[in-house]
């Protein structure tokens, strides 16, 4: 197993005190050691910065809110060191920081820094052994736990993605994050080419998801019914089957919603894939041009990498000028 992974199922992860291990030694500017008294007032601002990052990503991609996240991850790390305050508020810090790492994580994953990506999980996993635990931590730790196995599944790491994924899930988790912890299963699935696991995950999942209530946590709102069918889409994309690709993805090859550019880069990408397995190269030469008109709204380096690299498959498997022209321009448009 990777080293850095066994360190942290091991429960070795943790070797400097409080969170010390991830502020730099000589930042630009150190802030106060002593932070004062936390309060409602500011914890909710932390809280609602989360939301807003969120919904950042979600719609425009990782990298536009990178340099304001990383302020808010470090600035809630040394609030955690420096401030005192009540139980019930400071549980609520440990909780938000836990979630912050997770976002954080996932947005710098989806920009292609990997290292710095495990890192940022690490730490929120470690607060989240050493912390006394209050509402809505449980949720967090399985969902960057989630987060963690998917990156390692991304990188072609199955065996540990599916060992965070088991972990993940033997926490006390609401209904929503059994259903996320699911859907990130029908993932490890399908880059690890095991069909029987994807089928059972997707059942998993909309079970979960049936059990859902009002209480979940706010952030598992994006998953649905819709969510669960791409996932599985795109699942089957990985085991090189078009037709069950076509068939879960098919409402969302049509995504004409301007206000999300990140999911229309998306399905279109699963379009060009999806053609590219059925041999119809002229029209995943058409839809790719379209696609790459989107592609630079969209600050996801990890999809414009996926994006490249079907163009270069395409290339590959069916040389001919058109094929390398889109490549090119491909490469060109997403430098």
């Amino acid at each position: 197993m990777h080293r850095r992974i066994f360190l942290l199922l091991g429960g070795a992860a943790v070797t400097a005190p409080a969170l010390e291990l991830l502020l730099d030694s000589s930042p630009a500017y150190a802030g106060p050691r002593s932070g004062g008294t936390l309060t409602e007032g500011v914890l909710r601002q932390i809280e609602e910065s989360l939301r807003d990052i969120r919904t950042l990503d979600d719609t425009q991609g990782s990298e536009h809110a990178l340099t304001w996240t990383d302020g808010m991850w470090r600035s809630t790390a040394e609030m955690i060191t420096s401030t005192t305050g009540p139980g019930s508020l400071r549980a609520r810090l440990y909780t938000a920081f836990i979630s912050l790492s997770e976002q954080y994580g996932w947005m710098l994953f989806d920009s292609d820094r990997h290292e710095t990506a495990q890192r940022v999980f690490q730490t929120g996993l470690s607060l989240a052994r050493e912390a006394e635990h209050g509402p809505g931590t449980a949720d967090a730790t399985a969902n960057l736990l989630a987060s963690m196995a998917y990156q390692c599944s991304h990188l072609g790491q199955h065996h540990e993605a599916r060992t965070l994924a088991s972990v993940a899930a033997r926490h006390d988790t609401s209904p929503a994050v059994a259903a996320i912890l699911a859907e990130r299963r029908i993932v490890i699935a399908g880059r690890s080419h095991d069909p029987d696991g994807l089928r059972s995950a997707r059942e998993a999942a909309y079970e979960a998801l049936a059990r859902r209530t009002t209480d979940d946590p706010w952030w598992s709102q994006w998953l649905s019914p819709a969510a669960i069918d791409a996932a599985t889409g795109r699942a089957w994309l990985a085991l090189e089957n078009p037709r069950n690709a076509r068939e879960h993805l098919a409402p969302r090859l049509d995504t004409r919603d301007d206000d999300y550019p990140r999911d229309q880069l998306l399905a279109g990408i699963d379009l060009i894939d999806i053609q590219r397995l059925e041999g119809d190269i002229t029209r995943a030469l058409t839809t790719g041009e379209a696609v790459l008109a989107n592609a630079k709204r969209v600050s996801s380096p990890r999809l414009h990498r996926r994006l490249t690299g079907i163009a270069a498959t395409l290339t590959r498997e069916h040389p001919s000028i058109a094929t390398t022209t889109f490549a090119q321009r491909a490469t060109a448009v997403l430098a």
